[in-house]
């Protein structure tokens, strides 16, 4: 009995290795040619130096792995899972695209973006054709996959001017609702010495085929900026996205947890016209020397070519600051301004005042040190000795901007100095000449100049 069971085991194993052996035989053949196949199917799409391994092959989906593309610096993968059934597989169709540790290098060169591996690669459609987002079901059957899904893989940009890093996890299905959504763990910014970090990032989108749109919702937590003239805290954004055939509108917010920093926003880009793409800074708001500078409606081209009109908001702005900023910190006083500074910002960055006005909201004093005050003749003295202790009732700035870029500012001044000339009222125009716009290109530019983030 033992005898006869020994041989029946002997025998089943013989079968198992036998049938084994064969499927070894028949597989390992078909995992060379497939990965011949899709090597010379690939070079001859126009990617240059491809080299992959097909790890397992099976009746519901193939795995490839140690995947690049390219010479110099190589686009490269980790792994690759592309699913199917056996009747799509004889109709040349696959179901699912599953692709982790894609790493992606693009640089900026001549005015277009090049991806490392891509460098030479070409597309079969027509180059002169729009671009067009798939806003409807049928469009979508053009794509032959059901889901997409990118896992651990990142994007790295890079340009003369900054860099970004930009790590994801995408996933795309076509069925029962079409939907796309993205995360990101962080993201990273560097220009000069501007860096910005931000913690999670995500977008959600789903099709609504009736309205023949896309709409979703974004999220970026923890934005920090690190290495600018004024600090800033940590700043959440959030808003919605709406995506049509040829162009996305994108609308939200980014403040701070104490909304001292906060700016409402919206962008509307035209995929096949970006001249006549722009930016809308609705409401911004940031603090600034004990008081807070904001802006309304302020239309910004990506096109750049045109000048920025701003009208930028002061409101209880310290005047003892302005004053130390304006006389090389010869001057002190108290009190606070407001006002209008209206302002043009060329598109080579230039500043150009408009005969703004800032107003005193309180009476205060102020205190200017002699040498503050060039000249040398009575009516100068007069001035100095005014400007000593004045108890001002009425002070005002005025601000232009005059040939050669130069800054001027008037600052007129009612009241008195009770311990001279007997204490007489008296009404001062004091012409100063500061650096106040060098300041306001270094504090405030990226602010009012949002066409600076656009570039």
């Amino acid at each position: 009995m033992s005898l006869h069971l020994n041989k029946r085991r002997v025998i089943i194993s013989l079968a198992l290795l036998a049938t084994l052996l064969a499927i070894v035989a028949v597989a390992l053949p078909w995992k060379f040619w497939i990965e011949k196949k899709l090597i010379a199917t690939l070079e001859a799409k126009g990617f240059q130096n491809v080299h992959l391994t097909v790890s397992s092959l099976g009746v519901r989906g193939i795995s490839l792995k140690n995947i690049s593309v390219g010479s110099n610096i190589p686009l490269t993968l980790k792994d690759v899972i592309v699913g199917y059934s056996l009747p799509d597989l004889w109709r040349g169709d696959f179901n699912e695209l599953d692709i982790k540790g894609l790493t992606l290098e693009a640089n900026h060169d001549q005015g277009k973006w090049i991806i490392a591996g891509l460098e030479n690669w070409h597309s079969s459609s027509n180059g002169n054709a729009d671009a067009s987002i798939p806003v409807a079901l049928d469009q979508l059957e053009g794509i032959p996959l059901d889901s997409i899904k990118l896992e651990n893989s990142s994007l790295h940009l890079t340009s003369n001017q900054w860099q970004m890093d930009i790590p994801f996890q995408l996933a795309w299905q076509k069925a029962p609702i079409p939907k796309l959504s993205y995360h990101a763990p962080a993201l990273k910014y560097q220009m000069q010495d501007l860096e910005i970090n931000t913690g999670e990032a995500s977008l959600e989108a789903t099709l609504h085929e009736g309205d023949k749109k896309w709409e979703g919702e974004w999220q970026i937590k923890g934005i920090m900026l690190k290495g600018g003239d004024v600090p800033i805290p940590v700043i959440q954004g959030k808003g919605t996205l709406v995506a049509q055939a040829e162009d996305m509108s994108l609308l939200g917010e980014f403040k701070s947890t104490d909304n001292a920093y906060k700016t409402n926003f919206s962008m509307e880009y035209a995929l096949n016209a970006p001249e006549k793409s722009w930016l809308t800074l609705a409401d911004a708001t940031i603090p600034w020397n004990s008081g807070t500078l904001s802006v309304h409606d302020v239309k910004v081209l990506f096109s750049g070519k045109n000048a920025t009109e701003v009208k930028l908001k002061v409101q209880h702005v310290s005047i003892d600051a302005l004053m130390q900023m304006l006389t090389g910190k010869r001057a002190s006083a108290t009190g606070t301004v407001s006002g209008i500074l209206p302002i043009t910002i060329g598109s080579d960055g230039i500043i150009t005042f408009h005969q703004g006005n800032l107003q005193a909201e309180q009476p205060g004093t102020i205190t200017m040190e002699p040498d503050a005050i060039p000249g040398d003749n009575e009516q100068i003295t007069l001035v100095r000795d005014v400007l000593k202790n004045l108890h001002y009732t009425n002070l005002s700035i005025a601000v232009n901007s005059e040939k050669g870029n130069k800054l001027s500012v008037l600052l007129v001044l009612e009241g008195n100095n009770p311990d001279v000339y007997e204490g007489r009222p008296v009404k001062l125009n004091v012409h100063l000449t500061g650096d106040m716009l060098s300041l306001v290109r270094q504090s405030i530019m990226p602010f009012i100049n949002p066409e600076q983030l656009l570039q």
